[in-house]
């Protein structure tokens, strides 16, 4: 199973086919959407809300898929701001929590080592760097099956690339329908991680139904990516050496990888993949035991998004925990809650090992009252329980389209906008050798596009830069 994580790290490196993400005005008008869908209040949020908010589901035309948005309006100006659209990575992710909204969530525990203790003592605050003070955030779940979406299929489950990118173009087409408010904003898409194929898949089929007459029409106009996944041939090439590097591995181990051609952590040459990549026995047999150095050195024991990042060990007891002391609450509620408890925790254990805290949105997300607020369906009901990852997705995930590298060339000849950045201490999806770097110089290159790389800086010395490719005019 491959699984790649939800948030990308903020000490970052930029590469850009665009110097400047110019947001236009539009025209609108018309109320911002439908009354049944506003949220007017936040559990734990006890000031009013920065700006009006509508969440609920978009039901697919012709299945039975039921996806989950939340739209926050600009603190600024609804109308003039533009429409950015992110989705999530995972895939099996969720995009409810993401950290560019206007609220963080937080805990408090007294033992940060006891997960199976789950207080209710979340704190929700407000969040001075969300995007939603220059724009208008739709935060659009990508599938079926991952946070508070669901289907009555279950086969809607087993998800494929290309499967992702027709609903996440009927899901934001249906919602353009219902909210027409934005029917002539400008339109960007965001995402991260393993949304870096969901975006510009997307992208394309935008663009190619406009083209052939779908409505309504949507004004894309660019997209942003975050230590995006983009290619399978290039992604990981190099990650051992950068492991060595930072270092999280020894000096040794990476030159025997490297000797042997042993891939990368996530799509290592070994005995189940040798019918792939015709590699001999010895190179199998030498490749297995290496990269099973790799994993008994960073796999359990580093956190994948931000290596240097502290740990929680505890999330499948937390997660199991929470299940239970939900099933608790259903029967004191005289609800049948033995089927729910099997099917929500039994088929849904997330990973061991090194992740981040996430017990805080899992709290969140998970209780009643906030489920009401953003029109959700119950837990006890199809929804489910609330995971920020859902193994079960990601399990049964076909990953048909290797590499997006041509939706990107058709997106920037289409005349879009693009700005694709890399935190520099995401080990899953990096930036250096032939990650995120690779793959611009050479598309940029290919457009005849490429600029110089020269080095930036933000004033907070504690966030300085690295450099920044321009691919398409210079600043």
């Amino acid at each position: 199973m491959k699984t790649w994580g939800l948030l990308g790290t903020m000490s970052l490196t930029l590469f850009c086919f665009a110097a400047v993400l110019l947001f236009r005005t539009a025209r609108c008008q018309g109320s911002y959407g439908p009354t049944e869908s506003e949220v007017t209040a936040v559990p734990l949020w006890d000031a009013p809300l920065p700006s009006p908010q509508y969440a609920g589901y978009i039901n697919i035309p012709g299945t039975s898929k039921h996806i989950f948005y939340h739209l926050f309006l600009s603190h600024q100006s609804p109308a003039k701001d533009p429409l950015v659209v992110s989705v999530p990575g995972g895939p099996g992710g969720s995009i409810t929590d993401l950290d560019i909204v206007p609220f963080l969530y937080s805990n408090n525990f007294a033992d940060p080592s006891s997960p199976s203790l789950i207080p209710d003592n979340v704190t929700v605050s407000p969040n001075p760097h969300t995007w939603a003070k220059a724009a208008n955030l739709l935060l659009m779940d990508s599938v079926a099956g991952v946070g508070y979406s669901y289907s009555q299929n279950e086969q809607d489950y087993n998800i494929s690339d290309s499967q992702a990118q027709t609903d996440m173009e009927a899901t934001l087409r249906e919602w353009c329908q219902t909210y027409s408010y934005f029917a002539n904003h400008s339109v960007f898409l965001h995402g991260r991680s393993y949304a870096g194929k969901y975006v510009p898949l997307l992208g394309q089929a935008i663009l190619k139904g406009n083209q052939e007459g779908a409505k309504p029409s949507i004004n894309l106009e660019g997209y942003l990516i975050g230590n995006g996944v983009t290619d399978s041939a290039t992604d990981n090439i190099n990650i051992f050496s950068l492991f060595s590097a930072w270092p999280l591995i020894p000096e040794t181990l990476a030159a025997n990888l490297t000797q042997f051609n042993c891939g990368t952590l996530t799509n290592p040459i070994d005995a189940d993949t040798v019918k792939f990549t015709g590699s001999n026995t010895t190179q199998v047999s030498a490749c297995t035991e290496l990269t099973a150095q790799v994993h008994s050195h960073i796999s359990y024991n580093v956190n994948s998004m931000k290596w240097n990042g502290d740990c929680f060990y505890g999330q499948q007891t937390f997660i199991e925990a929470l299940a239970k002391q939900i099933a608790a609450q259903m029967a004191a509620e005289g609800i049948d809650n033995q089927v729910w408890y099997n099917q929500s925790w039994t088929n849904y254990k997330p990973g061991a090992g090194c992740n981040e805290d996430a017990r805080a949105t899992h709290m969140y997300f998970n209780r009643a009252d906030v489920r009401q607020a953003l029109h959700v369906q119950a837990v006890q009901e199809q929804a489910g329980l609330w995971l920020g990852l859902n193994p079960r997705v990601a399990a049964a995930y076909s990953y048909d389209i290797p590499s997006v590298l041509p939706q990107h060339q058709f997106l920037i000849s289409k005349g879009l906008r693009a700005l694709i950045y890399s935190g520099d201490l995401d080990w899953q999806v990096p930036w250096r050798g032939r990650g995120s770097q690779h793959w611009t110089s050479q598309l940029g290159a290919s457009l005849g596009l490429l600029a110089a790389w020269r080095p930036w800086f933000r004033p907070d010395p504690r966030n300085y830069g690295s450099h920044v490719a321009l691919c398409c005019t210079p600043l």
